[in-house]
């Protein structure tokens, strides 16, 4: 990674271990059952496990955006196009045909 042109450092949970702080739900809420929320420490980047899909695990620094794409798609030379998979499934056409027949749409994006 340090060897893609731009990238000024890349940070994983190792950097940070000395670091006592966590991210942690303040918010006192209890559950159905009644009992409080389970609060667990969750590190600023994932250690030793990752325990869900877009858990960061790394932070690369870079001075511009171009040198922080070209760094990410760097990150996993197993995939060079940065790319699991890519599938579809069910019926396009049927699913925007039901769509445009409701009277309620929301819409959500992920970053």
């Amino acid at each position: 990674m340090a060897s893609v042109s731009g990238t000024l450092s890349v940070v994983t949970a190792a950097d940070l271990a000395d670091d006592p702080r966590s991210l942690r739900c303040y918010c006192p809420v209890t559950g159905r059952d009644k009992r409080p929320n389970r609060d667990a420490d969750w590190t600023i980047l994932a250690a030793g496990r990752v325990r869900h899909v877009g858990e960061a695990v790394a932070c690369v620094l870079t001075p511009t955006q171009a040198a922080a794409v070209a760094a990410a798609w760097a990150i996993w030379p197993e995939a060079p196009d940065n790319l699991c998979f890519d599938c579809e499934t069910g019926d396009a056409g049927e699913t925007d045909r039901l769509i445009r027949g409701t009277t309620h749409e929301s819409q959500c994006r992920n970053h």
